[in-house]
């Protein structure tokens, strides 16, 4: 029954999806690429050349008050952990991304401020409109 139901599709499972291509839109890459090998409540990321992975972290821990996870084992200081689990909503994923990118600029990483923001806010309205055509279908 959920399997056919545009907003269970819509709901929180789909949260991975929408960060992951606003992590493609600033340019970085996700430790794990393969959609079907993904996890639904981490995404590992390689910082930008030259972006220590705990720095970011740090920062955006206490600049933003905003936690992210240190890199494990052979990834600590070239990668940062997302998490996206539990009853995280739209907004609050949002909010994680533009944290990241301050931090990041605020680190000397060349990229654009609202980048990967405004590529999470497309994917997410984009999937809205199409649950509301079907439903009034």
């Amino acid at each position: 029954m959920c399997d056919q139901n545009p907003v269970f599709i819509a709901g929180p499972a789909n949260t991975p999806d929408r960060l992951r291509r606003a992590i493609a839109a600033l340019g970085l890459k996700l430790v794990v690429n393969e959609p079907h090998l993904a996890s639904n409540t981490i995404s590992c990321v390689y910082g930008p050349d030259g972006c220590d992975g705990n720095q970011l972290v740090a920062h955006a821990s206490q600049a933003y008050g905003m936690s992210f996870g240190l890199g494990l084992g052979m990834l600590n200081g070239k990668t940062f952990r997302i998490g996206h689990l539990g009853s995280l909503a739209v907004p609050m994923m949002l909010s994680g991304l533009a944290t990241i990118e301050m931090a990041l600029v605020d680190l000397g990483c060349k990229l654009k401020l609202g980048t990967g923001f405004a590529a999470a806010q497309d994917h997410y309205r984009n999937n809205q409109i199409a649950i509301a055509k079907h439903l009034a279908a």
